[in-house]
């Protein structure tokens, strides 16, 4: 038998735990394990068509960038993620100075797949292994900064600006 003073400060841990686990609602929150999931925020269909359709339309880059954020995960197949983005991208035919360009994650065999460009003309690189999404960090997608390759430029707005150079070994 545990010491009074432990079994008073033990039960809201076993509390929450058994909570956890048995995956009760809990009032105003919905299931404890949506609160705490890794995933994409509940979303409605209609709300991820109207930004589709305003990115089509207008091509918005608040609207791809919303949908590369909210609906676009590391998995997906090229189908998947051209019919959420509303568009079929392009296969970069010239994707060796990505593939040599070291420090990223694009392997000799992978497919890169260009989106856009939106109404700053930015373009989307997408990176596909195998015909599956790979690489894909949805948080590179929020206001205005289209690739981690696009903020590797000397800050022109030229859609297909080479990275710099890098310094070392010089």
């Amino acid at each position: 038998m545990l010491p009074k003073g432990i079994a008073i400060r033990c039960w809201p841990v076993g509390l929450l735990l058994t909570l956890v686990l048995s995956g009760c609602e809990t009032p105003g929150w919905g299931r404890l394990d949506e609160i705490f999931s890794p995933s994409h925020p509940k979303i409605t269909p209609a709300e991820e068509e109207r930004h589709r359709v305003e990115y089509i339309e207008t091509r918005s880059q608040e609207s791809i960038q919303w949908l590369l954020r909210h609906c676009v995960e590391n998995g997906m197949s090229h189908e998947t993620v051209s019919n959420v983005l509303g568009e079929q991208g392009t296969r970069e035919a010239q994707d060796g100075k990505f593939k040599a360009g070291g420090g990223t994650s694009v392997q000799v065999g992978d497919d890169l797949y260009v989106y856009g460009p939106d109404d700053h003309s930015r373009m989307y690189y997408l990176v596909f292994r195998e015909n599956v999404l790979v690489g894909f960090e949805p948080k590179d997608y929020t206001g205005g900064r289209a690739t981690k390759r696009k903020e590797a430029d000397d800050g022109d707005d030229d859609a297909n600006a080479q990275p710099k150079k890098s310094r070392r070994g010089r």
